[in-house]
């Protein structure tokens, strides 16, 4: 069973000839016009312009560099702040333990 599919008429390719005919002429004079805009500009402003975007560029970049190097440096100091913390838990539960060792020792009881 074969499926009917609409044949296109000779004018309508025609028309879609002209159609694609005429985009491309479009985008033709386009990039005569920027080439020619490119070349009239000269190499002097050309690389002006890229100075001032490798400035740019660069600038962006060292940006981005120390606010990565602030996030990270925030993240290792709240580690170590919590190191610290849990350091500081711990050697108050030694001194304690000590406390009341030297406690004992002093009243005579042996320690346990």
């Amino acid at each position: 069973m074969a499926r009917s599919t609409p044949q296109r008429t000779l004018e309508d390719v025609r028309r879609s000839v002209a159609r694609i005919q005429i985009a491309g002429e479009r985008l033709t004079g386009r990039l005569r016009r920027d080439a020619r805009s490119l070349l009239e500009r000269g190499r002097n402003e050309l690389v002006k312009d890229l100075r001032g975007f490798r400035r740019e560029v660069r600038s962006r970049a060292e940006q981005v560099r120390r606010d990565l190097e602030k996030r990270v440096t925030k993240q290792l100091h709240a580690a170590r702040a919590e190191r610290v913390a849990t350091l500081e838990k711990r050697v108050a539960k030694l001194a304690a333990r000590v406390e009341t060792l030297e406690r004992k020792l002093a009243a005579g009881r042996p320690a346990a």
